[in-house]
This record gives structure tokens, sequence and C-alpha cells, in this order.
């Protein structure tokens, strides 16, 4: 095993990292564009663990906006909604 294999093994998991973090957001971008463009809606939701920090932070990150607390029928979890509306 030569020196380097530890630093080799974090370059290789901060790169496979970062390209599935790219790859969440890029996706979530075409999502947006879809509904916008293609469908027309006139806003997206977001329903989201308040917990899951990361998809909290990506949704911000596409500019999507806190609405509310509300608990989904069934389920003893409160969950978080974003919404991000779309103009003419």
């Amino acid at each position: 095993m030569n020196g380097n294999a530890s630093g080799d093994n974090f370059l290789l998991e901060t790169e496979r990292l970062l390209l599935r973090k790219l790859t969440l957001e890029d996706a979530a971008c075409a999502v947006i564009e879809h509904a916008r463009v293609d469908v027309k809606l006139p806003r997206l939701t977001a329903i989201v663990s308040p917990e899951n920090e990361a998809s909290v932070r990506l949704i911000k990150k596409l500019g999507m906006r806190f609405e509310s607390v509300m608990q989904m029928p069934g389920e003893d979890q409160e969950v978080s909604v974003y919404t991000m509306p779309f103009t003419a």
C-alpha cells in the first residue's frame, strides 16, 4: 500500500459526493424548469421532513421559500412545506 492510498480514497469519495450533489441539484433544476415551462404550473410545492437538513438546504438553494408546517394524514411527524410560485 503506497503512502497516497488514503489521500486517493479521500479524493475519490469527495469526487463521488460532489458529483452526487451536482446530479441532485441538476435533476431538481430540470424538474423546476419542466413544471414551469412545459406543464405551466402556477407554483411548485416541496414537502420535506425538517430533520432532512440536506434536502432543506437544496430546496432553499433552488429558491423555494418556507410556507408552513403541517401533518400529513395518517402520519405522526410534521413536515415542512416549501413553495416556488412561477410568475407569468
